[in-house]
């Protein structure tokens, strides 16, 4: 942990507390207490009181108690609460006050930002689906998108354990081959950001999700993924309040390594015996004696100066580096591993009055990874007002700054492939300890023991290759009404973000293939920044005409990015001291400087508008169309347009269910909309040519002496790419029960997507230039989303909440092209190039879903020479491996009986969340669950077929031979082959959170100016379910593959190759309201 930081900002935040309690404490003439109770006589928690024509206030604890400080004998007292009426009450001589509130059946229809605008929930005839913050917020993570699985139906989240990294959101499945991030607008600022860890969760207020074209057709060519609006906090007007919110967390993997992987030397060299019975003379030295283990890896005994090599006076760590055999067992998960601490601490401070109100906040966070020496840190500070002037304008502003900075980011594992640190983990094998006998990094000095980089040593390689980040994300914004419910807003929006890296790679001496010296060194350090700047005008008009309701809105906007980025590394550094990391010829070798730099512009300019109706509350329709240009197509084909209609029949409101008295409320919806797709790489239209001294630059004089520079094609360009466009239907109803305590909504959709765009390989005879993006098929996503909701107060002094979430979609391709049916992704594929096959393990082909598995299919082990001969295709095929299906039934097994066989889809996702409220106790409970979806578990080619004499699985001594696990034989290639054998069900059912609450009495608490105060402890990821073999059936597929710029993602699904588990958290915290 970062001391130096933390213990200041600890001090200024609790002398701030400090402080604030001081001044709210002053003394007032007189106490005033009492209670504010519903219809059905439960204390109300929240509700707003205020001293009529002052900003002196309170809000009432969670068993409805307030008290408050008053000064005459004639005040009156004004209570405020969401779903009552308001009341007034004149207190008199009175030092009790007791309020019953009744309910307002009107205000209980919720307001809800969507494109643009704000409005009542029963009016929105799309798919939108609100999420609970307040649930939200329970969950201690670094990006509140890692949070929303199962809040929200139709949503599916991928993620790592690590901290800081990226996050997959999926809105109602996968439509495209390229990108399927959602749109984020924060404060009507439009984001794509797959990471959101700047954001402080404690300032989001809500968060809607839109999910269908006719809620998210405003925002046109960006909004083909669905959208996420979030609103951040606003003053409040009222006296001002102060809240601090603390909380400590320790951390672990939800579960470990070595539960899976074996951590016995011995039990290693049976495996490593099995493994060569069939060819011995190879067996490695210090398994060939069972029972026995040698007492040093190295299998070289020579004499140095007449010395034995294994004598320590002989150690030399680059020419004689002399490893004893850890004959107990190296457990490399826990040697790499923590229990790691989770700090987060917020400040918010708001208040206001009729003129002006104001939020400010600050937060830090300190989130360790559970592999040693990693860890994130984030401080953010933000300030949210507004000012009315005069009677019809309002001006103000959100603005949010916030640094972040990260330690060991290399080491991070949710990059899920073989070369991450827990993939060095999965290849270490037993036998070779942590340190050689003078104290140095142990590693295989043969590839007899391994071929693995030591663990730990990466670790502290890695300590200081710092990433760091800042960003400054807002808008100013002006709001006029020109007359009444005629409304002009402007918005100027900026999101500002600047990146800085440093990587050092140190030799490696201790392994056989390592570089041994700092001649091997290599310093690289790169700078990027990216600049989007958004303006949007509106012109809203909202009025009603007796039964008839009419609202207009009328739109432009215009985006413009702007991105650069510098790149610089230098090898051969004659020093590895962290003083010596520059980009200075001085300090390596002058030849192999490389200097680069990149950059981009993209803009689009936009025009919206939308109609919405209703006649008597009864019968709805909203039309939508947007047209958008993009500068990432040319001219001809540079603006799409996007329409979008969809209505509504609330049928409850017919003569003919007035009888029906169970049904509050009954809504019937349908739509129709599209919606475009432009997330490809800027300038697609144009081939680009580029060079660099060594690649394209030439002697033409042949003097040796000076080169004249040259070009070459770096990338392919088509100007015939055009817009991605999805056709999207939804039908569905929102249904309340039994006075709103039962909401029921349920959504049918389909979306279908043409023109999808893709950049396929191009053959080996075009060069090494990239490919361009083209048009090239049709997706078809099926599904239906339902969510139940139930909150009633069950008995005195005790309410229940319960909400569940259900999801299904189905992805199925329809046409990849006029010349092929299939393909298969570029990079995601050689997620692990050690499997034979591994090239076409994923396809996407026509009829079955994205990133399908692909391979044969296991039919059981080979038990006869008839069923031996067979396998004529597969590589050398041995009795007791695997036996794969004849498909075509040709009668040989070759590669054309690789097939379809895996679907990493789950055919049903879910959340359950379980609330309850007795007295001052509030308990919480949410579980979330993933059916029916498969995992390829790439890294068996290590743990299971010991490639590179990799480490093996706990139990594969038993299962070998058994079942459908063929006996481990190094002169079976065959089985090696992708196939159903490394296919997994990945199903599972999870407890992300258990947290109890005490809210302490009011009257404990009024004398130190604390209007609230609650105390929890807090478990996350405390239970896990499943029959995966595996540390986390939590498969992050989040910016995976070997490109960090292009990135896999969606084209590789279900692939674990070392995936950083989910951490299990307990967490402390406290919340104080002053």
């Amino acid at each position: 942990m970062n001391t130096k930081f933390y213990s200041p900002l600890k001090s200024m935040l609790l002398l701030g507390v400090f402080l604030l309690s001081t001044l709210l404490t002053l003394a007032q003439d007189r106490r005033v207490t009492g209670k504010v109770t519903g219809a059905d006589g439960q204390g109300i928690p929240g509700v707003s009181i205020l001293l009529k024509g002052t900003q002196t206030g309170t809000t009432t604890d969670a068993g409805g108690n307030f008290a408050i400080g008053l000064k005459s004998g004639k005040d009156v007292l004004v209570f405020s609460a969401i779903g009552y009426k308001g009341s007034e009450v004149s207190v008199g001589s009175q030092t009790s006050v007791n309020v019953t509130l009744s309910d307002d059946v009107s205000a209980l229809d919720e307001v809800v930002v969507t494109g643009y605008q704000t409005v009542r929930k029963r009016d929105i005839t799309g798919a939108v689906t609100v999420v609970n913050t307040e649930d939200l917020k329970a969950v201690k993570n670094t990006s509140f998108i890692q949070n929303l699985a199962g809040q929200a139906s139709g949503l599916n989240i991928s993620t790592s354990g690590s901290p800081g990294d990226a996050t997959n959101v999926r809105i109602r499945g996968i439509s495209s081959f390229t990108n399927n991030d959602p749109l984020y607008v924060i404060d009507g600022v439009p984001v794509e950001d797959k990471f959101q860890n700047t954001i402080n969760p404690n300032d989001i207020e809500t968060i809607q999700v839109l999910k269908d074209a006719s809620a998210s057709s405003i925002y046109g060519s960006r909004a083909s993924n669905g959208v996420i609006v979030i609103t951040t906090r606003q003053g409040k007007s009222g006296k001002a309040k102060v809240s601090f919110n603390s909380s400590f967390g320790l951390a672990n993997a939800v579960k470990g390594y070595d539960e899976v992987l074996n951590t016995s030397s011995e039990y290693y060299a049976q495996a490593i015996r099995l493994k060569f019975q069939a060819d011995a003379a190879n067996t490695p030295w210090y398994a060939k004696t069972p029972g026995a283990l040698s007492q040093y890896i190295q299998n070289s005994p020579a004499l140095i100066n007449g010395v034995s090599n294994y004598d320590p006076s002989t150690y030399d760590p680059l020419n004689n580096q002399i490893t004893e055999t850890n004959k107990t067992g190296t457990n490399w998960w826990k040697e790499i591993t923590r229990t790691a601490k989770v700090i987060d601490q917020s400040l918010n401070v708001t208040g206001g009055n009729d003129v002006a109100n104001y939020n400010i906040s600050a937060s830090y966070l300190n989130q360790e990874g559970i592999l040693n020496l990693t860890q994130f840190n984030r401080a953010t500070i933000r300030a949210n007002s507004s000012f009315k002037i005069g009677k019809r304008l309002r001006v103000g502003e959100n603005i949010m700054y916030a640094a972040n900075w990260g330690v060991g980011i290399s080491s991070r594992g949710g990059n899920n492939n073989e070369f991450g640190v827990i993939g060095e983990v999965i290849k270490s094998t037993p036998v070779v300890p942590v340190y050689d006998i003078k104290g140095g990094p142990a590693g295989h000095l043969s590839a007899q023991s391994g071929n693995f980089t030591n663990p730990t040593q990466v670790l502290i390689d890695n300590s200081n290759n710092n990433d760091t980040g800042k960003r400054l994300l807002g808008n100013i914004f002006g709001e006029f009404e020109i007359i009444d419910g005629l409304k002009f807003r402007t918005n100027l929006g900026a999101d500002i973000g600047t990146t800085w890296r440093r990587s050092f790679t140190y030799p490696q001496p201790y392994r056989a293939e390592g570089v041994k010296t700092l001649a091997g060194s290599i310093f690289n350090e790169s700078w990027t920044q990216t600049t989007t700047w958004n303006i949007t005008n509106t012109l809203q008009f909202n009025r009603n005409f007796g039964k008839h309701s009419v609202g207009i809105l009328a739109g432009q906007e215009a985006v413009a990015t702007d991105y650069r980025d510098i790149f610089g590394q230098l090898a051969g550094y004659f020093t590895a001291d962290i003083n010596a990391w520059y980009l200075n010829t001085a300090l390596g070798d002058p030849a192999s400087r490389s200097v680069s730099s990149t950059g981009y512009e993209s803009k689009l300019a936009s025009y919206f508008g939308k109609v919405d109706y209703a006649f008597d509350d009864k019968y709805l329709i909203s039309a939508t169309i947007r047209r958008d240009g993009s500068s990432k197509f040319l001219s001809s084909v540079r603006y799409g347009v996007f329409p979008a209609l969809s209505l509504g029949w609330r049928i409850s409101q017919e003569g003919f269910m007035k009888d029906l008295t169970f049904i509050s409320d009954l809504k019937l919806r349908a739509s129709y909309g599209e919606l475009g797709n432009q997330r490809i790489r800027n300038y697609n239209f144009a081939s680009i040519y580029g060079g660099a001294v060594g690649t394209t630059f030439y002697d033409i004089n042949g003097a040796n002496g000076s080169a004249a520079t040259g070009y070459s094609l770096q990338s392919f360009g088509n100007p015939d790419t055009q817009w991605e466009t999805s056709k999207n239907k939804n039908f569905g109803f929102d249904a309340s029960f039994i006075n709103n305590t039962l909401n029921v909504v349920l959504d049918i959709y389909s979306r279908n997507t043409e023109n999808l765009l893709y950049n396929p390989a191009l053959p080996g005879t075009a060069g090494v230039a990239s490919p361009p993006f083209i048009n090239v098929g049709s997706m078809l996503n099926t599904g239906w989303d339902l969510s139940i909701n139930y909150r009633k107060n069950i008995a005195k002094d005790l309410s229940l909440n319960l909400g569940m979430n259900l999801s299904h979609y189905r992805n199925e391709i329809q046409k990849v092209s006029n010349n092929a049916n299939f393909f298969y992704p570029s990079d995601g594929t050689a997620l692990n190039s050690r499997i034979p096959g591994s090239t076409t393990s994923i396809i996407n082909k026509v009829g079955y879903p994205i990133s399908s598995f692909n391979g044969y299919i296991v039919e059981g082990l080979i038990t006869t020479d008839a069923e031996l001969k067979k396998h004529t295709g597969t590589g050398a095929a041995a009795i007791g491996g695997l036996k794969f299906k004849d498909v075509n039934g040709d009668g040989v097994i070759n590669e054309n009986d690789i097939t379809v066989n895996g679907n990493p889809h789950p055919s049903l996702t879910g959340g359950l969340n379980i609330g309850l409220k007795y007295k001052n106790f509030d308990f919480n409970s949410f579980w979330f669950g993933s059916f029916g979806n498969q995992i390829f578990t790439g890294y068996w080619i290590q743990s299971y077929f010991m490639n590179f004499n990799a480490n093996v699985l706990k139990d594969i001594l038993e299962k070998q031979g058994t079942g459908n696990y063929p006996k481990i034989n190094q002169v079976d290639r065959s089985s090696a082959n992708a196939s159903t054998f490394y296919i997994q069900d990945g199903t599972y059912v999870r407890m992300t959170n258990l947290q109890l609450g005490y809210t302490l009495p009011s009257n404990l608490l009024s004398k130190a100016g604390i209007s609230k105060a609650r105390v929890y402890i807090q478990g996350q990821n405390l239970l896990t379910f499943t029959g995966y073999i595996g540390a986390d059936p939590a498969i992050s597929n989040a910016n995976i593959g070997s490109d960090r710029n292009n990135p896999v993602n969606d084209n590789a699904m279900g692939f674990d190759n070392g995936n950083y588990p989910s951490n299990k958290v307990f967490n402390i915290g406290l919340n104080l309201e002053f």
